[in-house]
């Protein structure tokens, strides 16, 4: 499972990074960070918001 969200959380960095431009060092921790529940919602999420924080506050 642990792998799974390595690569979830990569998926997510990129579709972030791709919508709002290069995450800063902080944000991409807190995409690291986060646990597989939250990087769906997240994956999810970034379809529709209008700012990175959207996606953060989903």
């Amino acid at each position: 499972m642990e792998t799974q969200g390595r690569q979830e959380g990569e998926v997510v960095l990129r579709l972030l990074e791709l919508r709002f431009d290069p995450l800063n060092e902080t944000d991409r921790a807190l995409v690291r960070r986060a646990d597989i529940e939250t990087l769906l919602r997240w994956g999810d999420t970034v379809l529709t918001a209008t700012s990175l924080e959207g996606v953060f506050n989903a």
